[in-house]
């Protein structure tokens, strides 16, 4: 999974300019990198509900090898063992 990093100041440059001063416009090619970027980050990432995960999932405080299938219920101070 990755997360969405801003890569360059495009955009920050344009800001400074006056209003009706032609490099302020932004163009469409402009915008390429950052969506595909953001696109990178979404489609790595898990849907809240109804999706599914192969391999080994990692967080803060979990870390799931096998199956862990959770439906209708908040778990919390789940620790070692077989469930």
């Amino acid at each position: 999974m990755s997360d969405y990093v801003y890569v360059d100041d495009t955009f920050l440059s344009k800001d400074s300019r006056d209003s009706g001063d032609p490099l302020k416009v932004l163009q469409g090619h402009e915008f390429e990198t950052e969506f595909l970027g953001i696109e990178a980050a979404i489609v790595s990432k898990l849907d809240s509900t109804g999706d599914t995960w192969t391999g080994t999932l990692l967080g803060p405080l979990l870390t799931v090898t096998t199956t862990l299938t959770v439906t209708g219920a908040t778990v919390v101070g789940l620790t070692g063992g077989t469930f």
